[in-house]
């Protein structure tokens, strides 16, 4: 009897032997005493993603350059005389886009740019082109006006290459915002007209709305301008505005309505508030929120 099961113990081990071990999922322990480069490799189950370590590549350091400022300060465009700008705020990122902005006659684009650096710096940097000397004030008043949209075109240019020039690698000009007070933005239309593709928004402050018509409307679409800004004092211009809204958006153009009633031929006393939360409307990175 003990010689049986003897026989029948060694026959069931022999047979395990045979069939090898039993699936579970998992490959079988090493022998003793193998290192981990003797495990056998287990392939991965379908749709398994094999983790790799990918160099990553530091960016680029920015080039050296002074920091952009906070308020107006000067900034030198040869061939004319000196624009005012102002820095982007905030935790910025690199390269930032550029608003323009024209003021109006008997005006100084030191006023433009402390204004709009409150407004737009968020979202890039400010440029306030200068222009020349009105002949209707003294040098004591310090008043500018501009002479013509060829030449305000060519300081434009002149001040974004300047712009390009202070702060390498900072500056883009995709994106770009043209912003008229009154004088400037009665100019504002045929500069975006006379050079297509420079411009996505444009912001009229005060002037310009009366000749937005339908023809006009379609002409800023087709230069690439997909974002309108209207603030509007005066009553003829705060109706204006308002009937151009329809049309700008049946264009497919973004608008956005300030109205300043009561302001003058001026901006509002809000309009540090107004005038910043139009421009992330405007640029889309809040919801349109400037119906009229």
């Amino acid at each position: 009897m003990k010689r049986l099961v003897v026989v029948a113990l060694a026959f069931a081990l022999a047979t395990a032997c045979l069939q090898g071990p039993q699936r579970s999922g998992q490959p079988p322990d090493p022998p003793p005493g193998a290192g981990p480069s003797e495990k056998p490799f287990a392939s991965p189950d379908a749709g398994a993603v094999i983790a790799r370590e990918v160099p990553v590549r530091p960016a680029d350091p920015l080039p050296p350059g002074p920091p952009p400022p906070a308020r107006p300060e000067p900034l030198e465009v040869p061939g004319f005389a000196p624009a005012s700008h102002v820095g982007p705020s905030g935790e910025a990122t690199w390269p930032r886009p550029v608003v323009i902005v024209l003021h109006g006659n008997f005006d100084r684009p030191e006023w433009e740019c402390d204004l709009w650096g409150e407004v737009a710096s968020s979202y890039g940097f400010v440029l306030c082109p200068r222009g020349v000397r009105t002949p209707w004030a003294t040098l004591a008043e310090d008043r500018w006006t501009y002479k013509g949209a060829a030449r305000v075109a060519a300081e434009i240019e002149a001040g974004l290459a300047a712009l390009e020039a202070r702060y390498p690698g900072r500056v883009t000009r995709e994106a770009t915002v043209l912003v008229g007070f009154s004088l400037g933005a009665i100019l504002a239309p045929g500069l975006v007209e006379s050079s297509p593709g420079k411009y996505s928004y444009v912001f009229f402050v005060e002037g310009g709305v009366e000749k937005l018509d339908s023809k006009r409307i379609a002409s800023l679409r087709r230069a690439g301008v997909t974002g309108v800004g209207l603030a509007m004092s005066a009553p003829g211009r705060r109706r204006a505005a308002r009937a151009a809204i329809p049309e700008l958006r049946a264009a497919g153009i973004r608008a956005i309505f300030v109205d300043m009633k009561g302001a003058g031929h001026a901006y509002s006393s809000d309009f540090g508030a107004t005038g910043a939360a139009a421009m992330l409307a405007l640029t889309g990175e809040v919801a349109d929120g400037g119906t009229p």
